[in-house]
């Protein structure tokens, strides 16, 4: 199988945000609210176009992301800016 830098980039994500790796406020945001809205929109789009046999991979590749970003979101750590430690005293 050929080389392939996006299939390599992908894995990569997939790891990252499976080990927490981005952080909570990213991993929500852009992971979960950004990719599950297009997630959504193009399940949307597919199913009013073509039906519900052209939608149904994306639902079900939708699953195991759900899961990965659950795993993501649960272990992100949660980066507080310093003024609000120095509020805290």
């Amino acid at each position: 199988m050929p080389y392939s830098p996006i299939k390599v980039r992908i894995r990569k994500f997939i790891r990252d945000l499976w080990a927490g790796n981005f952080g909570l406020a990213r991993t929500y945001w852009f992971s979960g609210v950004v990719i599950g809205l297009g997630f959504s929109l193009l399940i949307f789009l597919l199913r009013g176009l073509f039906g519900d046999l052209v939608a149904l991979p994306f639902e079900i590749l939708s699953l195991p992301y759900a899961v990965i970003l659950s795993v993501g979101i649960w272990l992100g750590d949660i980066t507080v800016p310093k003024y609000f430690l120095l509020l805290q005293e």
